[in-house]
């Protein structure tokens, strides 16, 4: 725990009438995930961390409305310069991880909690799977004879994206689900060492679906991440497993934001009566964006199921009454399996 420098301490304030839109496209490039609430630039009024807006994004879809109408939690401050000891008091009575120290209103330091390992690489020692063995019949000609995870975005292969992703959380164990043109993954990406990871593939003589070559696995001593493979997102694994340990989940699944706007008029009707006209009304749905936690025991009941689809494995785990919970993304996060302008073949040499 210690104090912040001034520079950083800056580029946390942010406007009580900005929009959460706009908090959101800043948060994402923020070197800490903490924003500082100001009125009229200076005068502190509240602290909001990724929490926060997680929580938001569950009880509300209006990206439009402003800050200082949504978070108005109480928050707790110091309203003098203390040492480092009282701050680390105070923030353990409370149980906080952050204290604003704001004199006459203004926000003079912040004192945060594990802010070394805040800014230090990530480690995470739980596995992760992804799963890269799907037909890709929805992109067409792209995917004929050949992987949806090498095709490339931005001249990077949509499975190097996911693997760089997991990597920068220190996740080095990866399980490659794969049939659809596997040997050109195998050839390709062979052990994994190539791109500095332990890779084993769970390879499936006929397809087991999207979810039931998770069989496959060995048995595992820890919860594991699942990742589709035509999905990459800045989703921030470390507080999805914190998220999903907290709240004693069995499985965890990502959830995404969507807007949908109806290109046509629609008209309300009471039976045969007129009721009302809506000009192309838009509609919030939250979406599955392709990411998850799993205990290890999900392996055996796929098995005891004879599991083959994801949503078939969700019915299994409602019928037996096991914890599923939602973690809500407002990172980046961009669905391929469909998104064929933005995608082309590898030029490498690929066999």
């Amino acid at each position: 725990m210690r104090f912040l420098k001034k520079k950083i301490l800056n580029q946390l304030l942010f406007d009580e009438n900005l929009t959460i839109f706009d908090l959101i496209t800043r948060f994402n490039k923020l070197p800490l995930k903490i924003a500082l609430i100001v009125k009229k630039k200076i005068f502190f009024t509240n602290i909001i961390t990724e929490g926060d807006i997680r929580r938001f994004f569950l009880q509300n879809n209006n990206l439009n409305l402003k800050i200082k109408d949504i978070f108005k939690k109480k928050t707790i401050v110091s309203s003098k310069i203390i040492t480092y000891q009282v701050a680390k008091n105070i923030i353990d009575t409370n149980k906080i991880d952050q204290l604003p120290i704001v004199i006459n209103k203004k926000i003079f330091d912040l004192f945060v909690r594990n802010l070394d390992s805040q800014q230090k690489k990530y480690s995470i020692n739980n596995p992760a799977v992804i799963m890269a063995g799907g037909l890709g019949s929805r992109l067409g000609k792209l995917t004929k004879n050949y992987p949806k995870g090498m095709l490339l975005y931005k001249n990077k292969m949509l499975l190097e994206h996911i693997i760089a992703k997991i990597k920068n959380f220190g996740i080095n164990n990866i399980y490659m689900s794969i049939y659809y043109c596997k040997k050109l993954i195998k050839n390709y990406f062979n052990d994994g060492s190539n791109h500095g990871i332990k890779l084993n593939y769970l390879e499936e003589k006929y397809s087991l679906g999207t979810i039931g070559s998770l069989k496959l696995l060995k048995k595992l001593n820890n919860d594991f991440f699942l990742f589709n493979c035509d999905v990459i997102s800045d989703v921030n694994l470390t507080s999805l497993l914190k998220y999903h340990k907290k709240n004693k989940a069995f499985a965890t699944l990502c959830i995404k934001k969507f807007k949908y706007k109806n290109p046509y008029g629609v008209v309300n009707l009471n039976r045969n009566n007129f009721v009302s006209f809506q000009e192309k009304p838009e509609i919030n749905y939250n979406i599955n964006a392709g990411i998850y936690i799993f205990k290890p025991a999900v392996i055996n009941i796929i098995k005891k199921y004879s599991l083959k689809n994801f949503q078939d494995l969700i019915k299994i785990l409602i019928k037996n009454k096991l914890r599923i919970k939602v973690f809500p993304i407002y990172e980046y996060w961009e669905d391929f399996g469909s998104n064929k302008n933005n995608l082309s073949r590898s030029r490498f040499n690929v066999r």
